[in-house]
């Protein structure tokens, strides 16, 4: 985080901060070995102030203090993993890309895909098994572009094939519709008004954003509002940002006053 983000984000946090809101939605990405202390933390964190832990339609519509729990991309350290939210009683919804399965895609096109990704130290997918032991662990699989491109700076059609080819393979690995939509990098420019438009035409009930510091906003079909918990940080680091209000300047500028 540069000075300016970081100048950014400490008027928000200091300024533009109140109450932790009664509904929380968070994302995260992998979940290798250096980060599952600060998830453990962030689970008992929520538990221990009565939060109860809900799917995208509860935490749209429901009510009391609910923390909605995701994860983005494909990693298989999800489903080695999943001991942890059954020690908490946790669901979770994992937006899942499609071009990325162990032992189909090839090593090529794996590197390719994780490079957009930014090179995670966990460069290693799930299988359709796993895809489906996660479902039948309680958990919500999601649609998360079929292959992770930036689909508010490609064609439209484009963008619609990358959310229909991610929905029908997804679709055949669990045998039920798909109902819940995260796009890549989560920020208002990633996205236009047209393809969530095609989303919802598509039979999908949420699509997701990512840009942290807007939990104030109300959620929509349209608008679920999700802020990043940085397992690299320092807890008190993420529970500022959950807290603070960011919405006038991501109005102005298309990008996130928390970072």
């Amino acid at each position: 985080m540069n000075f300016v983000q970081k100048a950014i984000r400490g008027f928000h946090v200091a300024f533009l901060s109140g109450p932790m809101p009664d509904a929380v939605g968070i994302f995260m990405h992998d979940l290798a070995d250096d980060k599952l202390d600060s998830f453990r933390w962030c689970l008992e964190f929520f538990r221990e102030n009565g939060y109860r832990f809900v799917g995208p339609n509860e935490y749209m519509e429901g009510e009391g203090k609910r923390v909605f729990v995701t994860f983005d991309d494909n990693y298989i350290t999800w489903v080695q993993h999943l001991d942890m939210f059954d020690e908490f009683g946790a669901m979770a919804t994992f937006f899942t890309n499609t071009c990325a399965l162990r032992g189909e895609t090839s090593q090529s096109d794996l590197d390719a895909y994780y490079q957009r990704l930014a090179n995670p130290v966990d460069s290693t997918p799930l299988t359709r098994d796993e895809i489906r032991e996660i479902r039948s662990r309680g958990h919500i699989i999601g649609n998360h572009t079929h292959s992770h491109f930036n689909v508010g700076a490609i064609p439209h059609e484009q963008g619609c094939d990358e959310v229909r080819r991610c929905n029908e393979m997804l679709e055949d690995i669990l045998g039920e519709p798909i109902k819940h939509f995260a796009y890549p990098y989560g920020m208002p420019r990633n996205m236009t008004s047209p393809l969530r438009d095609f989303c919802l035409a598509e039979g999908m009930e949420t699509v997701s954003d990512a840009t942290s510091g807007l939990l104030k906003m109300p959620n929509t079909p349209r608008h679920l509002r999700r802020t990043q918990w940085r397992t690299e940080s320092p807890h008190d680091f993420n529970v500022r940002s959950l807290r603070a209000d960011g919405s006038l300047f991501t109005r102005l500028t298309r990008r996130s006053a928390i970072g």
